[in-house]
């Protein structure tokens, strides 16, 4: 039997951003996050031993934030610009701080009733450097055999290595969560959600025109 040619093709992809910022620009922002974080949460609430403690969710608003916004804006642009979408503007709609000590860990979640969402790294100590992904898909472990190498192409999570300094973006459907911090500091983050404010005015109309139109 001759084969002309075979191709594998790639679709429906998942898509998850990482933008990595440089030493010389992290190292400075960084230690001011941490300071105004410091702040933040100088009162902090009791949580349940192992779980995360969070912030309200107002740090976009607030000047200590400022230049992490513009940063996170400036990605978010590229991403929907990678993406082609047709918007008129785009909003962050809440952005937060975590902090998880040793054997602390995140549950399964997402964020609903918003396009994108990301988390930007303060400091992320060895041994609670990593987030999980979930596959999107429903049906994709109907069926679940061995294989002889995980790959891209036949895992159902996603471990994702994170740095200082490395912001993770991606749509906020996807569930995901974070692994129990095994190192010897806290793992200190800031998540972020991003909407589209007037989606609901001019981007959620039907996608057709009916045929139903009145001929004079």
């Amino acid at each position: 039997m001759k084969i002309a040619s075979t191709n594998a093709n790639e679709v429906f992809r998942t898509l998850i951003w990482t933008v990595d910022l440089a030493p010389e620009t992290y190292n400075p922002l960084n230690k001011n996050l941490k300071k105004a974080i410091e702040a933040e949460s100088a009162v902090r609430e009791s949580v349940p031993t192992g779980s995360n403690w969070q912030t309200d969710v107002d740090f976009h608003r607030k000047p200590a934030f400022a230049e992490l916004v513009d940063f996170i804006n400036n990605s978010a642009k590229s991403a929907f610009d990678f993406l082609e979408i047709k918007y008129n503007a785009f909003t962050i709609t809440g952005c937060w701080a975590n902090i998880a000590p040793q054997g602390t860990k995140h549950r399964v979640h997402n964020h609903p009733n918003n396009y994108l969402s990301g988390v930007y790294y303060v400091q992320a100590p060895e041994g609670g450097d990593s987030i999980e992904f979930i596959d999107p898909r429903p049906q994709a472990n109907i069926i679940n055999p061995d294989v002889k190498r995980k790959n891209p192409y036949n895992s159902s999570v996603l471990n994702l290595e994170v740095k200082e300094g490395r912001l993770v973006m991606f749509h906020s459907y996807i569930l995901h969560s974070v692994p129990v911090n095994q190192g010897k500091r806290d793992r200190i983050s800031i998540a972020f959600d991003i909407m589209f404010p007037n989606f609901t005015e001019s981007m959620s109309s039907p996608k057709f025109h009916g045929n139903a139109h009145a001929k004079e």
